[in-house]
């Protein structure tokens, strides 16, 4: 996505916590140009640019790590936009309202891709692996929805195992799942689709979920309905949690540690360091 940035005014606010190391906000909230209402989910490049799903814009925008305006896109193209994936130039969206996923060339946001409406139900969260295979977390099929770069089906996971999923990530030959169903669980899958196991248990009423993992395979998990950030080890056992102002959403870890998060009723991505 590189072709898009351009330089502009740094949307940064200083902030200071007890509980956060150089805590700081990017963006502000309203709806002109730089501007983000009601964040879904985010998404960061390989130049740790920050692709924010502004839901309340029905827009995808970007911004530098810093705080520098690149660009947006989507408009039109969108309706309900609720998660975001980028990996080499390309973004995967998906789109709640129009039951579907929706691949975006870097080169050229005019050309797009959707997948067929009879492979992907209630798109939420959306990952993308090594092989550029695109894995969708199907909250209406009760699975997660593995398509290829064309968005061709390939495989469907988890399909006895799961109730409602809301999050898909990575994690070498792992599958991680994030639950809303009867049991509310994390749930680790290999590579061939089989439940290795299921971890910390998520609190009732969370609705809307969104995940990620560092490097060293630290599960964070951001619970929008109860307004607060769980992050567990790969084996569950939950080591740091913590309430936020304002309902959170979409989250990242760079391989620094800093942690990128986005506020849902603010408009803002805080950025601050993993303890």
């Amino acid at each position: 996505m590189a072709k898009l940035f351009e330089k502009n005014t740094a949307l940064v606010t200083k902030l200071y916590s007890s509980r956060c190391d150089s805590l700081y906000s990017i963006g502000k909230q309203g709806r002109g140009r730089k501007e983000t209402r009601f964040i879904g989910g985010i998404s960061l490049d390989e130049y740790l640019n920050i692709f924010i799903v502004d839901h309340g814009n029905t827009r995808i925008q970007i911004f530098t790590f810093e705080g520098y305006f690149i660009s947006n896109f989507g408009g039109d193209l969108l309706s309900s936009p609720y998660a975001i994936a980028v990996k080499s130039n390309v973004a995967i969206i998906s789109d709640v309202r129009l039951k579907c996923v929706i691949k975006f060339d870097g080169n050229d946001c005019t050309k797009v891709i959707r997948s067929d409406m009879r492979e992907v139900k209630m798109p939420m969260g959306v990952t993308i692996d090594g092989n550029y295979n695109i894995y969708v977390a199907d909250a209406k099929r009760n699975s997660v929805v593995v398509l290829n770069q064309d968005l061709r089906f390939i495989i469907e996971l988890g399909k006895h195992e799961l109730k409602c999923p809301r999050d898909v990530k990575i994690h070498g030959n792992n599958i991680i799942v994030c639950d809303n169903g009867v049991h509310k669980n994390v749930h680790i899958f290999n590579k061939d689709g089989e439940l290795v196991r299921s971890i910390f248990k998520l609190k009732q009423g969370n609705s809307s979920l969104f995940m990620c993992i560092d490097k060293l395979g630290n599960i964070a998990v951001s619970d929008k309905v109860n307004r607060e950030i769980s992050i567990s080890t790969f084996k569950g056992k939950l080591f740091q949690q913590w309430f936020t102002s304002g309902r959170p959403a979409g989250i990242e870890i760079t391989k620094d540690g800093l942690i990128v998060r986005a506020n849902y009723d603010f408009g803002l991505i805080y950025i601050h360091k993993e303890n």
